[in-house]
């Protein structure tokens, strides 16, 4: 029986970069983080392509738009192999649809967080007109703000997506992610579609 290894190949960070991106995570910092069995960097594929014992003629699954799109391959590494570059993006796609146990957690804590953080927002925007006098004036991107700095707060540091809040008209656009007119009343109709990131899982959360 052949067990087959998880081979993790990261980008290489220029050292000079350190001082403004700070210090690249090693490779057990890299493991840690995404379970892989061993890592390499991308200027060590032929160490990669040793460790999967890549021979001659062997396909190589590339997730790519581009037809036959291999790294940068001065050394001729992938001489003789043949790149595959459809295969692996449906496989990924179909395998998204089976998730784990840990999935779902990670899943249903980012819906969770940011239901809370939908629910903030709404509030967020009911206290800006009640009793105001005048009424203050409430920005789309105001409710955006808040809506990021809920999910924030409970550690959920990146958005699944763009957010979309749109005021009246606004509301009707599909894609609207401009998100700098104003709500002109507690009565306009204010359409939001967003959602937090956790462990690479973001839910859908649409309300109006």
């Amino acid at each position: 029986l052949r067990v087959l290894s998880f081979v993790l190949i990261a980008p290489r960070q220029d050292p000079e970069m350190d001082v403004w991106c700070g210090k690249q995570a090693s490779r057990d910092e890299l493991r840690a983080v995404t379970g892989a069995d061993i890592v390499y960097y991308d200027d060590e594929f032929h160490k990669a392509l040793d460790a999967v014992e890549a021979q001659e003629g062997q396909t190589v699954f590339v997730p790519s738009h581009d037809a036959c799109a291999l790294p940068n391959d001065p050394d001729g590494l992938f001489l003789g192999l043949r790149p595959e570059t459809t295969a692996l993006g449906k496989v990924m796609a179909k395998a998204r649809s089976l998730k784990t146990t840990e999935e779902v957690a990670c899943l249903r804590f980012a819906n969770k967080v940011s239901g809370d953080a939908h629910v903030a927002m709404w509030r967020h925007a009911s206290r800006a007109f009640k009793g105001a006098q005048p009424p203050r004036q409430l920005w789309e991107h105001e409710l955006e703000a808040v809506f990021a700095g809920e999910t924030m707060k409970m550690g959920l540091r990146h958005l699944g997506y763009p957010s979309i809040v749109g005021a009246g008209a606004h509301a009707a656009t599909l894609h609207y992610e401009r998100n700098d007119a104003m709500v002109r009343s507690a009565d306009d109709l204010v359409l939001v579609d967003a959602g937090a990131e956790w462990r690479g899982g973001t839910p859908g959360n649409k309300r109006a």
